[in-house]
């Protein structure tokens, strides 16, 4: 037994002689191991900072961006493509029995708005992150309204959003609602063709 103890002893001496790097290594690692087994200390844990602590400077708001200034965007309405569209609706009111739609210019501007809107900020919805919900967009114009409603369609162009509106009962029935007095429409192109809000009011 201390015959093979000591062969392997002569061995490791042996190499450490023959590869000084290896030595330093061997020793450096001896050195440490030793020198960690040694040290009992526990490990300090790193002080907690104080409960309180000084108030931070407050950080400050960033200005939102002003909305912009009508007529400041890039996007236009098609003002002869809507005027196509309330023809298109009124034609389907008369023939269902019903009165015509009257142009309501300031309801028009809402429409064209909303449309603009979606175009600019890529979204399709009725809630807008501009004018909120689509009642609250007519209400914001101060135009006076008992009830209201909104369709909006995308399509190539705009007889086929009509018939796309059409083929829709709840969109069909803001088109063919006795009740709605005044319409108002805002197309625009995309690169899909043409967003269009239809908004119906009663006064």
């Amino acid at each position: 037994m201390n015959k093979k103890i000591v062969t392997l002893f002569l061995l490791i001496a042996v190499s450490i002689l023959i590869l000084p790097t290896g030595r330093c290594e061997a020793s450096w690692l001896l050195d440490r191991y030793l020198s960690q087994r040694n040290q009992t200390q526990p490990v300090q844990p790193a002080p907690t900072p104080p409960e309180t602590q000084e108030p931070s400077e407050p950080v400050k708001p960033i200005d939102p961006e002003p909305e912009p200034e009508p007529g400041n965007s890039s996007i236009q309405p098609l003002r002869q493509e809507a005027q196509y569209m309330i023809n298109l609706v009124n034609n389907e009111r008369i023939k269902n029995g019903m009165k015509p739609l009257q142009l309501l210019p300031d309801l028009t501007k809402a429409a064209e708005d909303k449309s603009i809107d979606m175009a600019e900020n890529n979204y399709f919805s009725h809630t807008s992150p501009t004018y909120g919900q689509f009642y609250q967009l007519v209400y914001s114009r101060n135009i006076p309204f008992r009830s209201v409603g909104e369709n909006l369609a995308m399509a190539a162009n705009t007889t086929k959003a009509f018939y796309l509106l059409m083929a829709s009962e709840l969109h069909k029935k803001n088109i063919l609602n006795p009740g709605f007095t005044h319409i108002g429409v805002g197309i625009v192109r995309n690169q899909y063709g043409v967003i269009v809000t239809q908004l119906f009011i009663t006064q």
